[in-house]
């Protein structure tokens, strides 16, 4: 069966009056992060009117710092950085809400960028279609660092976020048709938003007991050393979900 209807659903459009928010995220103290997971901070840096400006003042902060660290006794170092694209004039039920979130790793370098707004607008969500391979900054098997709110978690990567061939079939077996790449933004509507663009990664080694689902800005790379015995339990439990083990 072909899908021939049409729909009568609202249109998702973005605001076009927005600021964009830089949030740092910064060690209590880098010389005793270690893992499998430790303590992080994070305040505002600033409000600006585009992504370029905000990028700028990274960079920046990336230059105080290590003038900072090499000249005082600094109990914080940056760890990475945040920036939102906020609309003005909208009603946020979050902090955290934005329609697009890129992050960036302890010395400026751009890391993920958010494909599908989290922002609800008149109770209508932004589709997400799914993410292109070439847009996975990490692959199965990766070792990442999890940041969440004030504590990062070193985990192993069991899956990337779904692609638009990945919806495609999950659309087909939800709605019992068949479609093609050019349906899947109206069969997906309902199905999909932003929390589904996200990896499964794994942080025990109990199978996929121990399994996470972080946002794509949420995982950043590992910098710290890891001991054979963590990397080694980590592997057991990809190893584990794998054989599908749960």
């Amino acid at each position: 069966m072909s899908r021939n209807a049409t729909t009568t659903e609202p249109v998702y459009e973005r605001a076009t009056d927005v600021l964009y928010q830089l949030e740092a995220i910064y060690y209590q103290n880098k010389a005793y992060a270690r893992y499998p997971r430790f303590k992080i901070d994070r305040g505002v840096r600033g409000y600006f009117h585009s992504w370029e400006e905000a990028e700028k003042r990274i960079q920046e902060l990336v230059n105080e710092d290590k003038q900072n660290v090499a000249e005082y006794d600094f109990s914080y170092e940056y760890y990475g950085f945040e920036v939102r694209e906020v609309p003005f004039d909208c009603n946020l039920e979050s902090e955290y809400d934005a329609q697009c979130i890129r992050t960036y790793a302890d010395d400026g370098e751009f890391l993920h960028e958010t494909l599908t707004s989290n922002i609800s607008i008149n109770g209508n969500s932004e589709t997400f279609v799914g993410r292109p391979n070439e847009l996975c900054r990490f692959k199965v098997g990766d070792l990442v660092e999890v940041c969440g709110h004030d504590m990062v978690s070193l985990q192993i990567v069991y899956a990337q976020p779904p692609t638009p061939s990945d919806l495609i079939k999950i659309c087909q077996r939800s709605r019992n048709y068949v479609l093609s790449e050019d349906d899947l933004q109206e069969c997906a509507e309902g199905l999909f938003d932003y929390s589904d663009d996200s990896y499964t990664t794994l942080y025990g080694d109990r199978g996929f007991a121990d399994h996470d689902h972080p946002c794509i800005t949420k995982v950043f790379p590992v910098r710290r050393k890891v001991s054979a015995t963590l990397r080694e339990k980590l592997q057991r439990g990809l190893e584990k979900a794998q054989r599908g083990d749960y």
